[in-house]
């Protein structure tokens, strides 16, 4: 249930505007996507702990382009139900532009380069990518999060936790409410 709280602060982070969101995004997040921020040893102990579960938050949104800046082009679930890394690995692994925005790949007109000669297989995998983002165009709307795990687009606690529950992580963190401990202590 933890976990799914601290999730809820990453959500409050990317959709509210707010004091402690201003001072955490000018301080940690900058102009970047979630997905290139790392646990550093001058980091607050807070801030560290929530980059703990950021993929499992991560896991449960997908993005709703407008300027692109705060959605990464590969890692993020964007034009697809999956992200482009995952959709295509093999591209992917020899792209030269693996940490850039959306906005970046628009501004450089979705050109890619990569570090060696691509295969057919890999010009076909490339020509896909390029059918998907021909009627993709950036507007001057914040980027914003959609929870996939729940019918509204919204998140909640209670379906971030069902989910861990219900997928990989279930084994371990269903183990939390199996436990058999009374639940009054008897005087």
């Amino acid at each position: 249930m933890n976990i799914s709280l601290m999730c809820k602060w990453w959500w409050k982070l990317e959709r509210s505007l707010g004091l402690w969101q201003e001072i955490v995004r000018k301080k940690y997040v900058k102009n970047g996507c979630l997905h290139s921020l790392k646990k550093k040893p001058t980091n607050s102990p807070v801030w560290n702990q929530l980059l703990c579960i950021k993929d499992i938050y991560i896991a449960g949104r997908k993005m709703l382009v407008g300027h692109g800046d705060s959605t990464s082009f590969w890692k993020d679930s964007w034009i697809c139900d999956t992200s482009l890394k995952d959709k295509f690995p093999q591209l992917f692994e020899i792209c030269n532009e693996t940490e850039v925005s959306v906005a970046w790949m628009a501004k450089h007109h979705w050109r890619m380069s990569f570090r060696r000669w691509l295969n057919d297989d890999l010009q076909i995998q490339l020509r896909k990518i390029r059918d998907l983002l021909a009627s993709f165009a950036v507007n001057s709307e914040r980027d914003s999060p959609r929870w996939r795990w729940e019918s509204t687009g919204l998140f909640s606690v209670k379906s971030n936790y069902e989910h861990l529950c219900s997928n990989e992580y279930g084994t371990h963190y269903n183990l939390i409410w199996k436990a058999k401990l009374p639940l009054k202590i008897k005087i």
